[in-house]
């Protein structure tokens, strides 16, 4: 919300590919039930200036003033990069409009794109939206006279705050006191040798008002995505921790070539809805329930003696092996940073970041693969995707991924302060394409973080030769 005020756009969006034309009729007659049933798709944030905003449901929603019927327009990366260039924050305070958008692009109409502020909707929201809209458009329901949809009597749901356990404890709480921020859970050991964050020289030292990001899609065929997939299993990593070695590699082309080691800091948003203290709670839930964990990779001058855009699986292990530690303990300790950020100052927080380098090079959201019902006499959807630009406090580069089922993979890749011609982001983009093809292809096991270490000591107790005779044999 702090964002929002400062008018650093925090809009997201996820667009989905329906096998059925969705007219003004069909559309408007799913959604009237789909407002109905969910309540926060009547809100709006009220207050947002004060120190206690108040997320307030409205009387009524008029879909007209927030859907738009495109058929000129095609989903793409134009589309994308018009959109979020003329996007503005999604107005607060207001008694007629809901925080969400939607867009049916094409002559079919078939394609359509849901826009949400990030403030009261999550990534995952996007994809539960879509699954609810296509179960309301499945039933048939009877056209609608009226534009104008009254809100729902159904109450709001609690905040994430309720439902799942994010207490930081009595020491970390007096932690988050004196200091208004919020300390990582787990402190990573640094390397020995000069460390120093990363500062990517050609981009945005900080996040600027009005901001500005390019954005490019990236479209794996069902062939690809199950090649990567298979790989992911041999390795018995998650496709998450095969992306996340790619994109760090990707990134280490950008990474100053000098003597100096540095810390590439990754965020990685978790779905919180697995830990709700009450099973019996709906998993699907529309909202914005996230935990953030941020990984440090140490990039010394080992790593550069490697071919570039190669598949590094040491990375991509180590990676699952603490994402795995995380998602495995129930309640998750990613939750206490959540709970820390009532103790926050978030407005003065916000606006040092506009005055400092950001703090991770790259977040990597994965909303995973999607299972939609395969019955091919009904509607469903064939394609996703999950646009979260590089614009707000957050990394240079976001990395969203979106799959169905058997079906294609789409990667939106966002880079902060880029040129007009996308210079960055589509050598970012070849960068990963190529590293992607390699995690496939590759045969060779890359060493663990702890063989590289046994291995260089090995190397260091090896006695000299004691004369030529004996070096050369």
């Amino acid at each position: 919300m702090t964002q929002n005020n400062m008018r650093l756009v925090t809009v997201n969006s996820v667009a989905a590919r329906y096998s059925t034309s969705l007219n003004r009729d069909l559309l408007y007659a799913a959604l009237n039930e789909l407002l109905g049933l969910e309540p926060i798709l009547s809100t709006n944030i009220f207050f947002a200036h004060s120190g206690k905003p108040v997320l307030k449901k409205l009387e009524s929603v008029d879909l007209d003033k927030i859907i738009f019927f495109r058929p000129g327009e095609t989903y793409n990366d134009e589309f994308v990069n018009t959109l979020y260039d003329s996007t503005e924050p999604l107005l607060y305070d207001r008694n007629d409009l809901p925080l969400w958008r939607i867009y049916v692009l094409g002559e079919s109409q078939q394609d359509v794109v849901w826009i949400f502020d990030h403030a009261i909707f999550d990534g995952m929201s996007g994809v539960y939206f879509h699954e609810k809209l296509l179960k309301s458009l499945r039933k048939g329901n009877p056209k609608i006279d009226t534009s104008v949809i009254k809100a729902t009597p159904i109450a709001l749901h609690q905040s994430i705050e309720h439902l799942a356990e994010v207490s930081p404890g009595i020491g970390n709480a007096f932690k988050h006191m004196i200091s208004g921020a919020v300390h990582p859970h787990k402190k990573h050991p640094q390397p020995s040798g000069e460390v120093e964050n990363l500062t990517i020289p050609w981009a945005e030292p900080a996040p600027q008002c009005p901001p500005k990001s390019k954005t490019v899609l990236v479209h794996l065929s069902s062939e690809q995505t199950n090649d990567l997939l298979e790989k992911a299993h041999s390795l018995d990593i998650t496709f998450t921790s095969l992306v996340y070695a790619c994109v760090m590699q990707s990134v280490l082309e950008w990474v100053p070539q000098d003597n100096h080691n540095y810390t590439l800091s990754t965020a990685i948003p978790f779905n919180a809805r697995p830990f709700f203290k009450k099973p019996s709670r709906a998993t699907d839930l529309l909202g914005n329930f996230i935990f953030y964990h941020t990984y440090p990779l140490t990039i010394s001058s080992t790593c550069r003696e490697r071919v570039p855009r190669k598949f590094i699986s040491s990375w991509a292990k180590e990676f699952d092996k603490e994402l795995k530690h995380y998602k495995g303990q129930s309640p998750s300790p990613l939750g206490e940073k959540v709970g820390g950020l009532k103790f926050a100052n978030l407005k003065k927080k916000a606006e040092a970041a506009v005055k400092a380098p950001r703090e991770t090079v790259a977040e990597i959201s994965n909303l995973g693969q999607v299972t939609f019902d395969e019955d091919t006499t009904e509607t469903t959807i064939s394609e996703l995707s999950y646009v979260q630009p590089a614009t707000t406090l957050g990394s240079t580069v976001t990395v969203c991924i979106a799959s169905v089922k058997d079906g294609n993979t789409t990667i939106a890749i966002s880079v902060a302060g880029d040129d007009e011609n996308f210079t960055k982001t589509n050598e970012f983009r070849e960068a990963l394409r190529e590293a992607l093809t390699d995690a496939v292809n590759s045969t060779e096991e890359e060493p663990t973080k702890e063989e590289e270490e046994q291995q260089a000591q090995q190397e260091e107790d090896k006695p000299e030769p004691a004369n030529q005779e004996e070096q050369d044999k």
